[in-house]
């Protein structure tokens, strides 16, 4: 999306940045003692049909 342009870098650092720290609040809440990792991170548009 961003080599596209219909992102911009700082949009997606953000997301990413998000993602990484819900996975943090989740092994804390969780107490888990090893690493949860993500398989990957999904972005997708969408647009309502008409």
């Amino acid at each position: 999306m961003v080599y596209l342009g219909l992102l911009s870098p700082q949009s997606l650092r953000l997301f990413l940045q998000t993602t990484e720290s819900a996975r943090r609040h989740v092994e804390k809440f969780f107490n888990l003692t090893e690493p949860l990792y993500f398989t990957y991170t999904h972005l997708v548009c969408r647009s309502a049909q008409s």
